[in-house]
């Protein structure tokens, strides 16, 4: 939103969402209502479960199985059935399950150097808080405060979109970004919700060429 800093701006997977978007439990619960609907599954159906005090707690008990999920070379189906189902990923860590992941970029090595990453962080708790502030509507009053600016994106723009990704699925992340960046790029990697990371080398050369053209 502060517009003047940036000389050019690139989106990766999740969408622009314009000043004054309130992600709280109305939107949450309307959105997976209509997700429902047209998609056959309730995309945010995580974040219920990621509000909860003490949902931290089973992630870091499980990251293994967490990170098998994440970066699954099955997705979408497996993100569809054991992370956005709702109460799904609780089932899926309890049991410890593992699901295929593996290419260049995500190995075992990577695997346990996240790991390291995390538990040194302290977990995954802090991270949850993000969906905790929106559902809980600690956001709410920031968001009415700049819901009258305009939210335009003026600057040179590149959207790359997820194609394997339950959660931002490209043609919705751009029904809500292209009101806001009408001259904006477009482009698509076949890969699931870590993009950067699944296809590493396709999404570097996407964001070198788009930088080129600023030049």
């Amino acid at each position: 939103y502060q517009s003047q800093y940036l000389s050019a701006l690139a989106i990766l997977d999740i969408g622009y969402n314009a000043p004054g978007t309130d992600l709280n439990q109305t939107y949450v619960e309307a959105y997976n209502n209509y997700s429902q609907a047209t998609f056959r599954y309730p995309v945010l159906g995580y974040w219920y479960y990621f509000d909860e005090p003490d949902a931290h707690g089973l992630l870091d008990a499980h990251l293994d199985s967490l990170y098998s999920l994440m970066y699954s070379s099955d997705t979408p189906k497996v993100m569809v059935e054991n992370f956005n189902t709702i109460d799904a990923l609780q089932e899926w860590l309890a049991a410890d399950r593992r699901a295929e992941f593996g290419n260049d970029f995500i190995t075992n090595s990577t695997r346990e150097q996240w790991k390291t990453i995390t538990r040194a962080q302290g977990g995954l708790e802090a991270g949850l808080k993000w969906y905790k502030s929106y559902l809980r509507g600690i956001n709410s009053a920031d968001e009415d405060e700049i819901r009258s600016m305009s939210g335009v994106i003026e600057q040179p723009s590149l959207f790359i979109g997820a194609e394997k990704d339950s959660v931002g699925i490209p043609s919705e992340q751009l029904l809500s970004t292209l009101p806001f960046a009408p001259g904006m790029q477009i482009r698509t990697v076949s890969a699931g919700h870590f993009l950067h990371i699944e296809k590493a080398d396709e999404v570097n050369e996407v964001l070198y060429n788009f930088i080129q053209s600023l030049q």
